[in-house]
């Protein structure tokens, strides 16, 4: 199952050595379709690898280990595992062009999982 949308809001940031990225159909607080991505920039044990994954409207968040992620200027595609996420792949599409501070923040989330990272 693919989970899609057009992103009109894009963040990231780094708090309490954790980086997030978020992408959401609307810049409102209560957007419909989203995704949230974040990684503890330390030590976190055994969990190191996993990103922590929220999507949805229904505030749920899973950690899973990514199958593959890559990134062009106006689309975000993640493949996860769907039994751990509910679906398989996200497709972001992306209202604006991706940032070089999107970008660092990106490799940033990605970078202790197994799948990296390409950016296009």
């Amino acid at each position: 199952m693919r989970f899609e949308f057009t992103a009109e809001s894009v963040v990231s940031y780094i708090e309490d050595d954790v980086c997030v990225v978020s992408f959401a159909d609307t810049p409102s607080d209560e957007p419909e379709k989203y995704l949230i991505l974040s990684q503890a920039l330390f030590d976190s044990g055994s969990d190191d690898e996993a990103i922590s994954i929220e999507y949805g409207g229904n505030g749920d968040s899973v950690t899973a280990e990514v199958v593959s992620a890559w990134s062009e200027p106006k689309l975000f595609v993640l493949e996860v595992d769907p039994a751990a996420v509910g679906v398989s792949e996200f497709h972001i599409h992306i209202a604006s062009p991706v940032s070089a501070e999107l970008r660092d923040h990106l490799k940033m989330v990605f970078s202790k999982s197994p799948a990296k990272l390409e950016l296009l």
